[in-house]
């Protein structure tokens, strides 16, 4: 068995916090490190997940989680992804005006619904009319989080000093003897 490095009890502390909402900046105060302001907790909390003993510590803790629980990634994304391809055409309200899926729908597809509600009224001559309501959950977030774990969504950020933007880089490029660079 490899031998590990001896991990500092705050850092693990950090891992521990770190593992309660994935949350760094947070994390690291919990776990009692001091910072002159958040943007320094932020930035030292980045070096510690960084640091390959924390590393290690937090995807034992997330395997751990996921034995616990028995819930995996993959099927936090399969649920995000019956949210986020939901469709009113999947739903079916019959005579009783019970909800039921339509012919052709995935299976997964009443998770989507995050209510029904069913209104029975009656007119003066005692007519019954029954009222459906459906509502799904919030598509468009849904939508986000999946394309945010593919990938497919870049946060940019704007760099400056001081109030100054930053001056574009200037390369010098020196000649290598026998070597020919052609722009």
């Amino acid at each position: 068995m490899p031998k590990t490095k001896r991990i500092a009890p705050r850092r693990r502390v950090f891992a521990d916090q770190y593992l309660v909402d994935l949350n760094a900046s947070a994390a690291y105060k919990r776990a009692g490190y001091k910072a002159k302001n958040d943007r320094v907790a932020e930035v030292e909390a980045s070096r510690l997940l960084r640091d390959p003993e924390v590393a290690r510590l937090i995807a034992e803790g997330m395997k751990a989680r996921e034995r616990r629980t028995h819930i995996t990634q993959d099927q936090v994304l399969q649920e995000l992804a019956a949210l986020a391809m939901s469709d009113l055409r999947y739903f079916a309200i019959v005579e009783d005006g019970n909800v039921k899926l339509a012919d052709g729908a995935p299976d997964i597809a009443m998770r989507a619904a995050s209510s029904i509600k069913k209104r029975v009224r009656y007119d003066e001559e005692g007519n019954r009319t029954v009222e459906t309501e459906i509502k799904l959950w919030d598509k468009p977030g849904s939508l986000r989080t999946v394309a945010q774990h593919l990938g497919m969504l870049v946060e940019k950020v704007d760099v400056t000093t001081k109030g100054k933007a930053l001056e574009p880089a200037k390369v010098t490029i020196l000649p290598v003897a026998g070597v020919e660079v052609e722009f």
